[in-house]
């Protein structure tokens, strides 16, 4: 089942201030093999687990779509979809199109960081859905009254 994707605005990380950019740099190291977060992810598995992120977001014409999106090369976009690792600014493109928790889920999954950031999604999606009803009841405050209005003797 794919998710609806929506964009995050940058400030809306705030709820992981203490996964700073920096941190997330020293973790991805290029000199080891192994990320040395919370999680213990393998970058093998980080590959797997980012390819799959990228064909569940977008299920057709991957490799254009994907290279598109993150305004890289096709055979960058075959590569990730084959399971290479990507840079640290690309996850952070991935988080502002797909959502911060499904890459922290790639990054650090079954963490009090990827939990905490799942939670700051749901409350931006249920945010976004009541105001969408505080804006339909409004206007439907406003066509009851205008019938109403037209009503008098």
């Amino acid at each position: 089942m794919m998710q609806t994707a929506h964009a995050i605005p940058m400030q809306s990380f705030s709820v992981v201030s203490s996964l700073s950019q920096k941190r997330i740099c020293k973790t991805m190291s290029k000199n080891n093999n192994e990320l040395h977060g919370d999680s213990h992810v393998s970058r093998e598995t980080i590959g797997k687990k980012w390819a799959a992120l990228l064909r569940e977001h977008w299920p057709r014409d991957r490799a254009k779509n994907v290279a598109r999106a993150f305004g890289c090369d096709v055979r960058t976009a075959q590569s990730w979809l084959c399971g290479q690792t990507p840079q640290l600014h690309h996850f952070i493109r991935a988080a502002q199109l797909i959502g911060f928790s499904r890459v922290v889920g790639v990054l650090f999954p079954d963490t009090d960081l990827h939990s905490r950031a799942q939670l700051h999604d749901d409350l931006l999606e249920l945010r976004s859905r009541l105001d969408r009803l505080s804006q339909e009841l409004g206007e439907l405050d406003h066509g009851t009254r205008e019938d109403d209005s037209g009503k008098g003797c």
